[in-house]
């Protein structure tokens, strides 16, 4: 129906009805416009607050507690790596295994973690050498581990009829640095309860 063709009353009642629907437009306009808005507020404080946070947990900063970390020739940051080591256990002369994940998974953080092969895994971009160090790895795989604990054996434990002790060798060589010690690429990291 054209508007000729409309009574007086019917035109004022069709003009009344589109004022309403463009108004509606309006509101709508008008929320969708407030929302945007509020979400992009809330987007850019979560990301200032991240950012934040990043500086804190990721900065290399000396008053970590374990500024006198054995690097070797490391220089930090190292930026984007992707490195294995070998963790072997050895407890009153058994070999034990390392928890795994399942398949296709891994267990620890994304950083430091291992997969169903059992090794070490660093994979990302390292900031501090905190970020990978030993304890940290049995720490994220939930295995005990100190210089006088490996897995359910503590110092003075009994070991084949003596006291035993934990002991650590890394690439064959005695290491005294146990939960600090830096893990580096193919390294083969031995601890022994005996």
């Amino acid at each position: 129906m054209t508007q000729e063709k409309l009574s007086k009353h019917e035109r004022k009642k069709l003009k009344l009805k589109q004022r309403k629907q463009e108004k509606v437009k309006e509101q709508q306009r008008k929320n969708t416009t407030g929302k945007i808005k509020k979400y992009s507020s809330i987007a850019l404080v979560l990301i200032f607050i991240g950012s934040i946070f990043s500086v804190f947990v990721f900065s290399g900063n000396s008053e970590t507690g374990n500024s006198n970390l054995n690097t070797g020739n490391l220089t930090f940051p190292l930026g984007n790596i992707h490195w294995h080591a070998t963790p072997l256990i050895e407890i009153c002369g058994e070999k034990k295994s390392t928890p795994v994940p399942l398949t296709n998974r891994h267990l620890g953080s994304n950083l430091l973690h291992t997969h169903e092969d059992s090794l070490i895994h660093i994979e990302g971009n390292v900031q501090s050498p905190e970020h990978i160090t030993l304890g940290k790895f049995f720490d994220g795989i939930a295995v005990k581990f100190s210089e006088t604990k490996i897995m359910n054996k503590t110092n003075g434990d009994l070991c084949n009829g003596n006291k035993g002790k934990v002991k650590m060798l890394v690439n064959g060589k005695e290491n005294f640095e146990f939960r600090n010690y830096v893990i580096k690429e193919k390294d083969v990291i031995k601890i022994i309860f005996e």
